[in-house]
């Protein structure tokens, strides 16, 4: 182990000697070439974040007119209450709001909660994959009610 560890030393300071004694020249191209580097690289992060940000439009989470709307009633956590109302269904026998037959049962694997009305989740029979669009309403009492909307089962 020490000598592994003396070994890794002794190269890195080589290197440290060697990058010392590089003519000027060499230092300019390796910093024109990091700073190529460096610009792509921001570049790639700007792209992602671009795609980040419009894959988020459709999302309560982003849509500021939505979480107003359950500000103004007064309700913390809308994502929350209705992601753990649709997860219970997953216990359920069968998801009443999902109607297509499978192979198995149907469980919702994902969900999105789009803005204030609605919601979209895909389930999944571990064969075959749709999604399910549903409209939502929070009472008072904090309790979800849904109304299915449609769903499609995607061919295998």
């Amino acid at each position: 182990m020490n000598r592994q560890i003396f070994t890794v030393l002794c190269l890195a300071a080589f290197s440290l000697i060697g990058c010392n004694t590089a003519t000027p020249e060499l230092n300019a191209n390796q910093m024109n070439e990091t700073a190529q580097i460096i610009a792509k690289l921001s570049d790639s992060i700007q792209s992602l974040t671009a795609e980040k940000e419009e894959a988020l439009r459709f999302s309560l989470e982003t849509n500021e007119l939505s979480q107003q709307y359950f500000q103004d009633l007064k309700i913390e956590n809308p994502s929350q209450i209705v992601m753990n109302a649709l997860m219970e269904l997953n216990v359920q026998q069968k998801n009443p709001y999902i109607l297509s037959e499978g192979n198995g049962r149907f469980l919702i694997n994902k969900i999105r909660i789009l803005n204030e009305k609605w919601v979209i989740c895909e389930f999944t029979d571990g064969e075959l994959w749709g999604d399910l669009l549903l409209e939502y309403h929070i009472d008072g009492n904090l309790q979800p009610t849904f109304k299915r909307l449609d769903e499609i089962i995607h061919p295998k």
